[in-house]
């Protein structure tokens, strides 16, 4: 079996009603940092270094329960983590960490419900907030990576999303996040594949175009017979005779809408019951 470890992941969130973070602020003693935005990055070992967790924290500097300035977002980075962080952002780092096994993984889960819920951790029944917990870490991408390797199945996918597309890439050897970019590191078979996945797409569209373009489209008519258009101009919309119509008639009326199915066209089922 394959195992496939991502070379560095970033985990980038915001967050709401955080603990104050202690931060060490030259010539600004118990100043503590309101977290609004939290950045996590896991490197696996590459050689002689090991792997290693640092993070940077984005808020608000505090003292007494006050903003102090400048009042505005500052940057706080820490570095070879979890342990020795503050309390609360060691247990974030835990919580995603994507080498954690199932076990330490579950009790992080259920230690942040509790504590998110106002409960100690340490006091918790056997039983409280295991099925939480089981619905978390059924999430897509919740899985640790030899897991999600052992699937071995899935391959990438291109999908229409709204006026763009969702690339799905199940397997990636690299992953950076900015609020404008991804950087996503494949293998050479996955690049394939992804490929593939997109000349699919994009022939099918194609097919969807041409086709659209083989089918003439149907034009409305008047109860009079001549073919109309709407009105999109100054006033209220309806419908209008189209340029180049010498019909008398000064009523423009859908014939579909009048029930003269005589005039539709052969997408209309009434006018094949009419005989056309």
């Amino acid at each position: 079996m394959t195992i496939r470890t991502p070379r560095c992941l970033k985990i980038r969130y915001r967050v709401a009603d955080a603990p104050e973070v202690p931060v060490e602020v030259y010539n600004a003693p118990d100043i503590t940092l309101a977290p609004t935005f939290v950045e996590i990055r896991y490197l696996a070992p590459l050689g002689v270094q090991p792997a290693f967790v640092d993070a940077t924290v984005t808020g608000y500097w505090m003292r007494g329960g006050e903003r102090v300035q400048p009042e505005k977002e500052m940057l706080h980075h820490f570095k070879n983590g979890p342990d020795g962080w503050p309390e609360w952002l060691a247990a974030e780092a835990r919580l995603h960490d994507p080498q954690a096994d199932d076990a330490a993984r579950r009790e992080q889960i259920r230690r942040a419900l509790a504590e998110a819920d106002g409960f100690n951790y340490e006091h918790l029944e056997p039983h409280d907030y295991q099925r939480h917990a089981d619905a978390i870490l059924a999430l897509p991408g919740m899985q640790p990576p030899a897991e999600r390797a052992a699937g071995g199945a899935e391959q990438p996918r291109v999908t229409v999303d709204g006026d763009g597309f969702l690339v799905h890439l199940p397997e990636v050897t690299y992953l950076d996040t900015q609020v404008w970019a991804v950087d996503v590191g494949l293998t050479v078979e996955a690049l394939r594949q992804l490929r593939d996945a997109a000349d699919a797409q994009l022939r099918r569209l194609a097919d969807e175009a041409q086709q659209q373009r083989s089918t003439p489209a149907a034009s409305p008519r008047c109860i009079c017979g001549d073919r109309i258009e709407r009105w999109t101009g100054p006033g209220d919309p309806g419908w209008i005779h189209s340029p180049g119509s010498d019909t008398p008639c000064t009523d423009a009326r859908l014939a579909h809408d009048e029930g003269e199915h005589c005039f539709c066209g052969p997408e209309c089922a009434d006018a094949a019951g009419e005989g056309r």
